[in-house]
């Protein structure tokens, strides 16, 4: 796997991420991960039958991500 690593504060990312919001740092670079770890937490997203789901497709096959809320 790979994840990127910040040149100016050393923060590691994963996934991949072409900016660290703490510092603002831009000078990322491809951090190579070991083969095996340690999961530590991780999330499942369920949906109440009968409910559209949030998530469709364009013609193109690109996911079109909507939300039921007003961003600020």
């Amino acid at each position: 796997m790979i994840s990127s690593r910040c040149g100016d504060c050393g923060a590691a990312m994963f996934p991949y991420s072409r900016a660290v919001r703490n510092c603002s740092g831009a000078d990322m670079s491809d951090l190579l991960l070991a083969h095996r770890g340690m999961l530590v937490a991780w999330t499942t997203q369920d949906f109440p039958r009968g409910l559209p789901m949030p998530v469709t497709t364009d013609e193109e096959g690109n996911a079109i991500v909507t939300f039921a809320f007003q961003p600020v």
